[in-house]
Order: C-alpha cells, then sequence, then structure tokens
C-alpha cells in the first residue's frame, strides 16, 4: 500500500498542470486581495473576502483534486494492472484515501501560509482570536474537501462496477 502511496504522491506533484494549478490558486489569492486592498484598506474587507474565497477554494480544489487522483488512474487503468498483480482492490481504495487526505493536508498548509502572512505583509493588524478563526476556516474547508473526495469515490466505484457490467448484460440480451 505504501508504494501506491508514493507513486500516486509522486505522480501528481510531478505533473505540471499541478503546479501551475496550485500558483495559478497563489496568484489568484494574492491578486485579489491586493485589489482589494486598493480599493478598501479594512481588514475587516480582509476576513470577509479570504472567507468567501476559502468557500469556493472548496469546490475548484476539490473537484480538481478529485480528477488528478482518481481518473488518472482509471485512464491509465492502473487499478486493473495492480489487482491483476494480486493486490486487494480494499487496499486500492485505502491507498487513495490516503493519498487524497496528505494532498489535501499540503493545500491546507499552503492556504495557511497565505492565510496567516498575507495580512501581516498588507499591514493589517488581527488580533489572536481573529487568526484562529481564519485558522479554523482553513482546516474546515480542508475537511470538507475529503468528505466530498470519499463520497464521489464512493459514487464513482459504485459506478464503476455497474458499467463494467453493463457491456456482459447488453451482450447477452443481443443473444436473445
Amino acid at each position: 500500500m505504501l508504494q501506491h502511496i508514493k507513486a500516486s504522491i509522486f505522480r501528481i506533484y510531478k505533473k505540471k498542470s499541478m503546479r501551475y494549478y496550485l500558483v495559478f490558486l497563489s496568484l489568484g489569492f494574492i491578486g485579489v486581495h491586493l485589489i482589494m486592498k486598493t480599493q478598501v484598506n479594512e481588514s475587516s474587507f480582509y476576513v470577509i473576502g479570504t472567507q468567501a474565497m476559502l468557500s469556493l477554494s472548496t469546490l475548484f480544489i476539490g473537484t480538481y483534486l478529485f480528477g488528478v487522483i482518481y481518473s488518472d488512474n482509471i485512464n491509465s487503468k492502473t487499478d486493473l494492472v495492480s489487482i491483476g498483480t494480486g493486490h486487494k482492490r480494499s487496499t486500492l481504495i485505502l491507498s487513495r484515501f490516503v493519498t487524497s487526505v496528505l494532498v489535501v493536508l499540503v493545500i491546507v498548509i499552503l492556504k495557511l501560509l497565505h492565510v496567516l502572512i498575507l495580512p501581516v505583509v498588507l499591514g493589517y493588524g488581527f488580533s489572536s482570536s481573529l487568526y484562529i478563526l481564519l485558522i479554523q476556516q482553513v482546516m474546515l474547508e480542508g475537511l470538507k474537501i475529503v468528505a466530498y473526495m470519499v463520497l464521489a469515490s464512493i459514487v464513482l466505484t459504485g459506478l464503476k462496477k455497474i458499467l463494467l457490467r453493463r457491456p456482459l448484460i447488453w451482450y447477452s440480451l443481443q443473444e436473445l
């Protein structure tokens, strides 16, 4: 299982699209806050903007990561190869879950760096309770991403089983 996790993480972070996506998200986050700083120079708008962007990032980051982690394995048929070499299906599903958690953890750490360093750079003076609120928001959004990915993987696994059986059913119906 550790080999599956290492291989998946290596494959994910080796992709140029992943690096471009992280740079795009980072520059977008910083850019929006710089534009907000020039328009309205109040710390309350930083908090509101950050919370709104974190809520939207759950959808964007979760969808992208799900596609990177799950669809690449389906397209390359690594599942079939792994099962053919004697690995259990439950091991593959568990290794994808652990990979998802680890990748989301890296994303959460990057988000935390942005959320905690950017106000200092922009010159906002926050109280410690406001920093705790932002940290809680980032952690909650990370947990949401993991939860959505788990639910989507359950649906995907169920659909994959149905779609794999469907040609056999279709072929047997044509024989009648």
